[in-house]
């Protein structure tokens, strides 16, 4: 009998749950959506959503307790909320029982869940984690002092071993920031300074305070500057631009600027690090259409942002970003429809299914945009996608430091991404490999050509980068010519780049001769240098004087690039592609450059017809031609420059560099030579074999008198150091 009782009972129980965990979730129209208290930002951001969903029909419940570090936790694993303490039911409702469907988290905790990284790094990535949406809250660092301490610098402190009490919370960039002025615990207790976080206990007494700032309010998370900025006389200091980019690069944070009176005592602007947002999110698993409303709710109803504790805001630009995690399918679909993202960010894939007689009777939908990838972030990460369902493995092979064999990670829906760790201010190549198949990344439209295969590249802007870029400024014109050459007895294809503004003008320019590597051909320097974009750009910005650039064949042999030109032609040399040529070359190449290439230019162009309005370089095999047409014909070239050529060691086929044999009396008469030179310029990678041989030979002629310019830049025989040695070469020219 009683075991028939408790049988009762325990089925009553599980009835009971069953019931009351059908009157939650997306089907009931009750989702759960996890928060922080009703005054914190995530809890206040949480009572908009739940706002601005009622109208659509939804009772959306909050779990005010579903803080902290765990909250994304409790999101991605679908955990039920552990009940109030006695004292937290006193200040707020209990959660609902029964599993969280969504969450409000802070920007960075979110990003480091998805990646696994930070204060998450013990749990490992949270692939299931997808963005609905981003919510303006600016959120600051800064740094203070008590007036009454007399600290303009910390750097004051560990000069003075000031016995100084400092708020500092636990983050990194506390750390960085007490460090970088020799302020680390061990170093503060050994003059009896101390640090101590910020909590309302050990407010009484302070010198410096460090730490984050959301705005004027009383949220628990940013009280502190709230309460001492009306209590005590602020000091708000400034911190140095180095740091201040370390701190950036470390956090992803942005570097800007604060408001004028954000906080008592802040009567000017203070440069410092900020971030903004506060996500909406949930996971894989969310339907659809749940994830679609709550994207269109929270639009339609963002004017109950500014109804809030915080200065929440609506960017349509920013709403469907979050440091390149990927974004719900759902929200995507209300944000295409809205046109407020550019492209799609993360298609999704499904089955085919017979059309329904109603999609008969609709008119054809508008074909997917495709998948938006390579998207650099202002920190320099970069966030690949592709659509590849049926893939088993995707790598990322790209030419910056570990970048080859990065593991992609692929989503329900058939979606890879990788984001990569900041990468430096470059112009990168890459390309993927699908089940051991390389190819260019569909969704990235900038392809080039490396000889005879493709490469995608990605611009992480900033310093001489900011010349790879395509801007809107006036812009030159590069055409292919066609013209006649002695040595092959037929045409020759050469590219040539004229400024903005020659069509149209009368004025004549000086001239660039520049040559290619081995087993490239003419467009090489275009394509993969980048020569005209490089030129528009530094001619905009007043870096070079205004010139023609000319990109000749090397390759004596060939008419043309193979694709253009066809075979090379019976009774060539046949010599194989790559091989540099050896010093019977150098007098085909000389007669080439000379007396075609040259005298068709000066013949069909406005070509300045002088000496010192010629310049001849190249890279590799490039820059041998140049060191032994441009050093023996000073008569014709006063500008002369070479990047990471071989001629000088560090490879095999070249002959000892001797100077006298190529230009005899070189050496004999270096004020002569030097007169004649208007420029000798090498360069090389600091990772290229070449570069002890290059410096040797550099020493050996300044040794002799002979006046250069040597530049080494990061790389190896790659053309990062090529791009980076034009820049640098073509600012000289023609001065």
């Amino acid at each position: 009998m009683r075991k028939h009782l408790f049988s009762a009972v325990v089925l009553a129980v599980s009835l009971a749950a069953s019931v009351q965990a059908q009157e939650y979730g997306y089907v009931a129209k009750r989702p759960v959506i996890g928060g922080a208290c009703p005054v914190c930002p995530w809890g206040a951001l949480a009572e908009k959503v739940k706002a601005a969903m009622a109208p659509s029909g939804y009772d959306v419940q909050v779990c005010y307790n579903c803080s902290g570090i765990d909250s994304v936790r409790i999101v991605s694993e679908r955990r039920k909320p552990v009940p109030l303490t006695p004292q937290q039911a006193r200040e707020m409702p209990q959660p609902p029982p029964a599993p969280v469907d969504f969450g409000v988290v802070n920007l960075d905790f979110f990003v480091d869940a998805y990646r696994g990284e930070g204060r998450y790094k013990a749990d490992g990535p949270r692939p299931n984690l997808r963005l609905i949406a981003t919510i303006e809250d600016p959120n600051y660092f800064l740094v203070a002092t008590r007036r009454d301490a007399w600290i303009t610098d910390l750097r004051q402190i560990s000069e003075r071993h000031l016995p100084v009490k400092i708020l500092a919370d636990d983050s990194i960039r506390s750390d960085m920031i007490l460090d970088y002025y020799s302020l680390d615990r061990q170093s503060l207790a050994s003059w009896g300074a101390t640090r101590v976080g910020p909590d309302a206990s050990n407010r009484d007494s302070y010198d410096v305070i460090i730490t984050f700032a959301n705005s004027l309010n009383n949220t628990p998370e940013s009280n502190v500057w709230y309460e001492l900025s009306q209590r005590s006389n602020l000091r708000f200091l400034q911190l140095p631009d180095d740091l201040l980019n370390s701190l950036a690069k470390a956090s992803e944070w942005e570097i800007g600027d604060t408001p004028v009176g954000l906080f008592r005592g802040m009567d000017k602007p203070i440069k410092t690090i900020f971030t903004s947002g506060t996500v909406i999110y949930g996971r894989t698993d969310m339907p659809d259409q749940f994830a679609y409303d709550v994207a269109k709710a929270v639009d339609e109803h963002k004017r109950l942002l500014i109804f809030s504790i915080l200065p929440f805001s609506y960017n349509p630009t920013v709403v469907w970003q979050a440091r390149g995690v990927p974004l719900h399918p759902g929200a995507e679909r209300y944000y295409r429809k809205k046109s407020y993202m550019p492209f799609a960010s993360n298609a999704t894939a499904s089955a085919p299914t017979a059309p329904s007689a109603e999609a008969l009777t609709q008119p054809p939908a508008e074909p997917a945009e495709p998948v938006r990838s390579a998207e650099v972030s202002p920190d320099g990460r970069v966030t690949f996608r592709l659509s590849a369902p049926k893939a088993t493995e995707v790598l990322v092979n790209g030419d910056w430091a570990n970048g080859h064999g990065m593991v992609m990670s692929k989503d329900a829906a058939g979606m890879w991404t990788l984001t990569t760790p900041p990468l430096g201010q470059e112009l990168w190549t890459y390309a993927f490999s699908v089940d051991g198949v390389t190819m260019p990344d569909p969704g990235n439209p900038k392809v080039l050509r490396d000889i005879t295969h493709y490469l995608n590249a990605v611009i992480v802007p900033g310093g001489t980068a900011d010349f790879y870029l395509p801007v809107v400024i006036p812009h030159g014109s590069v055409t292919a010519v066609w013209y006649p050459s002695t040595g092959l007895k037929t045409l020759r294809r050469l590219l040539i780049y004229t400024p903005p503004g020659y069509e149209g003008s009368k004025e004549s320019y000086p001239v660039l001769y520049l040559f290619h590597g081995g087993s490239a051909d003419e467009e090489a320097w275009n394509v993969l240098g980048q020569t005209n974009v490089i030129m528009d750009n530094m001619i905009a910005a007043g870096k070079v004087k205004p010139m023609i650039v000319v990109m000749p064949n090397a390759n004596w042999d060939e008419r043309a690039v193979l694709d253009v030109g066809g075979p090379r032609p019976e009774g060539s040399e046949n010599r194989p592609k790559g091989l540099p040529p050896g010093p019977q070359n150098y007098d085909r190449a000389e007669n080439e450059i000379v007396n075609d290439v040259v005298s068709f230019i000066e013949k069909n162009y406005r070509a300045i017809p002088n000496r010192e309005a010629r310049a001849i370089a190249g890279l590799s095999m490039g820059g041998g031609i140049a060191i032994n047409v441009g050093l023996k014909r000073l008569d014709k070239f006063a500008w002369v420059g070479q990047f990471s050529s071989g001629m000088f060691g560090g490879v095999g086929a070249y002959a000892p560099f001797d100077i006298e044999k190529i230009s005899p009396g070189f050496l004999k008469n270096p004020a002569v030579t030097n007169k004649k030179l208007k420029l000798l310029y090498f360069s090389c990678g600091t990772q290229d074999p070449r570069h002890p041989f290059q410096t040797k030979a550099v020493e050996q002629l300044r040794g002799q008198q002979i006046k250069l310019t040597f530049h080494s830049f990061e790389g190896a025989h790659d053309w990062k150091v090529w791009r980076r040695s034009l820049v640098d070469f073509a600012s000289e020219l023609f001065r």
